[in-house]
This record gives C-alpha cells, structure tokens and sequence, in this order.
C-alpha cells in the first residue's frame, strides 16, 4: 500500500498499523482503537447526544471499520477515513430513531396508538408449545456452536451476551485492555456467524 508523501509522522504510523491488521495482527488494530477510541466517542456523542449510544456506535464504527480495512486507500489520512465512517454511521442511527416505533401490545383507537389490556386467558405467540420448542433448539444450536470457537471466544461470548456483563467488567474479569476485549469479541461473532451461515457441525463432536 502506497502512502500519501504528504502524511504527517502519526499518519505514515497509522498507515503501517493498517498494514499490519490487515495481515491478522490484532494488537495493530487494538492501536489504532486505542489512538482514535476518545476522539471518536466524543465526535459521536455530540451527534447523538446520549452517551450509552455514543458508547455502542464508536464499538460499532471499529467493528465497520475492522471488516472494511481492505477498502481504505491510503490516499488520505486513516483518521479522515475512520471519521467518515462513524459520521455516517451516526446519520444511519439518526434517521432510524425518528421513525415511530409501536409496541406489539399496542393498538390504534381514536387516530392515536394506546397500551392494549393484557388478557391472561389468551395464549401469546410465544406461548405457543411449538414455537417454545423452536427457540430451545435454537439455544441449543448456539450453545454447540459457540464451544466451536476458541477458549477465550468462547469465555468472552458466554461474559458478555449470557452474564451481560459490561465490557469494563470483561476487561478486569480477563485482566484485559478495553480495546483487546472489544477487539475479540467482534472476531468472536464474527467466526460465529460463518459457523451458523455455514452449518458446520464437524467439531461438535468435540462438547
């Protein structure tokens, strides 16, 4: 990858670390998280105004930005180019909070949208004996296919999507930096998504 002559020192280091994470090398991704992580959360959260969606965009702008690094061109700065992605992804996530939401229970009298009374005599859908069954095997399916990871995938996952725990706790459970633990769980989801897409179960066998 050729680089712009006119980059200054930190953009000719960010073009490398580029560079290197895109050979697999997750500590130069982890960098460049670590150089732009503030810098982003705070562009961010003077877009949308609300800190926990700041936090989740700037987690999700790196995630975009992991999976599109064979994009980036270095014709400009890496920052200018990562800046895009989360001004882009912040208008994304502005247009989708104005459209109006309804709850399921919900109905429409009188030209406007109420709470309908719940009847506990009538069965829900997920109520449904069929549809239980369905969502224990999907369970199932998921559990198998998460122990198809790595050890340390596989810990970070069952943290954070089963414990719920933050990701702050995540890194001072694992004795972790934050931008490590952010960095595997979007590699851990990833990898298991192409398990899922691509229904292997060879290694189930090994549970």
């Amino acid at each position: 990858m050729n680089t712009n002559t006119n980059f200054t020192e930190n953009a000719r280091q960010d073009a490398g670390l580029v560079m290197a994470a895109r050979s697999g090398d997750e500590k130069a991704f982890s960098k460049l998280m670590s150089r732009y992580k503030d810098a982003i959360y705070f562009r961010l959260l003077k877009m949308v105004d609300y800190k926990i969606d700041a936090e989740e965009l700037t987690i999700e702008t790196f995630e975009k930005a992991f999976t599109r690094l064979h994009q980036y061109e270095a014709d400009f700065a890496f920052s200018t180019w990562l800046y895009s992605i989360a001004f882009n992804h912040a208008l994304d996530h502005l247009r989708k909070k104005r459209i109006i939401t309804v709850p399921l229970e919900s109905k429409f009298e009188n030209g406007e949208w109420i709470r309908a009374e719940y009847d506990d005599n009538l069965k829900t859908y997920s109520d449904n004996p069929e549809e239980e069954l369905i969502k224990k095997q999907n369970a199932i399916l998921l559990r198998k296919t998460i122990s198809c990871l790595k050890p340390k995938y596989q810990k970070i996952i069952e943290m954070r999507y089963f414990k719920e725990y933050s990701y702050s706790e995540i890194a001072e459970e694992l004795n972790l930096p934050l931008v490590t633990v952010k960095v595997h769980l979007y590699r851990s989801r990833e990898m298991l998504l192409e398990l899922l897409k691509s229904n292997d179960i060879s290694c189930w066998n090994l549970i």
